[in-house]
C-alpha cells in the first residue's frame, strides 16, 4: 500500500465508521485470550473484583455508541 492510499484510507475513516468495527475487534480479542491461555491464566492469579462480565459492559458501552450514532 503506497503512501496515498494509506492516507486516504485514514482520511475517510470516521468515527462512525470505527463505531461499526467495535465488535469485530472484541470478538477477535476474545478468540486471542482463549487460545493463548490468558483466561484461564486471569481467573488463576487475578482477584475478580469486577462487577460487570466483560460481555454485559460491552454491550453496555455498544448500545450507548450505537445511540449516540
Amino acid at each position: 500500500m503506497n503512501q496515498s492510499k494509506f492516507k486516504s484510507f485514514y482520511n475517510d475513516f470516521t468515527f462512525r465508521k470505527a463505531i461499526w468495527l467495535a465488535p469485530l475487534a472484541y470478538a477477535v480479542h476474545q478468540i486471542e485470550e482463549i487460545v493463548f491461555g490468558f483466561t484461564i491464566w486471569r481467573e488463576k492469579y487475578l482477584n475478580a473484583s469486577q462487577t460487570l462480565p466483560i460481555p454485559v459492559f460491552f454491550a453496555i458501552l455498544m448500545a450507548v455508541y450505537l445511540a449516540y450514532i
